[in-house]
C-alpha cells in the first residue's frame, strides 16, 4: 500500500475502532457518522473550493458564490449519502430528492445568515466565517439526514 492510500479495509478496520470507542453507541449509527463524515468532507472540499475559486477568481458576491458552492456540494452529498453512508435502498428516490434539497435550502440559509452576520456585522474574514458555519451545521444536517430523509436503512 502506498503512501496516502486507504484501502477499504482500512476504513472497516478504522469503524470497528470507532465501534470500540464510541461504545455507548450503536454501532451502526457510528459507521454512519464515520461515513457522514467522510462525505462532508469530500462535500466540503467540493463547496469550499468551488467558492474560493467563484469569490476570489471570479470576483462574485459571497452570498451568490456560496449558493452556487453549497448547491454542488450537496448534489454530490446526496448521492453519496444514500449509497455509502446510510445504504438506503428506497426506491422513491424523487421524495428523497426533495426532502433533501429542502434540508439543503434550510442549511443554506442558515449558512447565509451565518456569513451575513459575521461578514458584515462582525466583521470577519469570510472564510473563516463559511469554515465556522460548516462546524455549526454539521449535526444538525447528520440528524435530519438519519431520522428524515434516508430514516428506512439508517434505523
Amino acid at each position: 500500500m502506498g503512501i496516502g492510500v486507504i484501502m477499504a479495509k482500512d476504513i472497516n478496520k478504522i469503524e470497528v475502532i470507532l465501534s470500540r470507542i464510541l461504545f455507548f453507541l450503536d454501532p451502526r449509527t457510528v459507521v454512519q457518522i464515520w461515513r457522514f463524515t467522510i462525505g462532508g468532507a469530500a462535500a466540503t472540499a467540493i463547496d469550499f473550493s468551488a467558492y474560493v475559486a467563484l469569490t476570489r477568481l471570479l470576483g462574485l458576491n459571497f452570498l451568490i458564490a456560496n449558493v452556487i458552492a453549497m448547491t454542488l456540494g450537496a448534489t454530490f452529498l446526496f448521492f453519496f449519502n444514500k449509497r455509502y453512508t446510510f445504504r438506503d435502498t428506497e426506491k422513491k428516490v424523487v421524495r428523497q430528492y426533495v426532502v433533501f434539497w429542502l434540508n439543503a435550502m434550510f442549511m443554506l440559509a442558515l449558512v447565509e445568515g451565518i456569513l451575513l452576520i459575521g461578514v458584515n456585522l462582525l466583521k470577519i474574514n469570510d472564510l473563516v466565517v463559511k469554515i465556522a458555519a460548516y462546524a455549526i451545521t454539521y449535526v444538525v444536517n447528520f440528524l435530519i439526514q438519519k431520522y428524515l430523509i434516508f430514516r428506512k436503512q439508517a434505523n
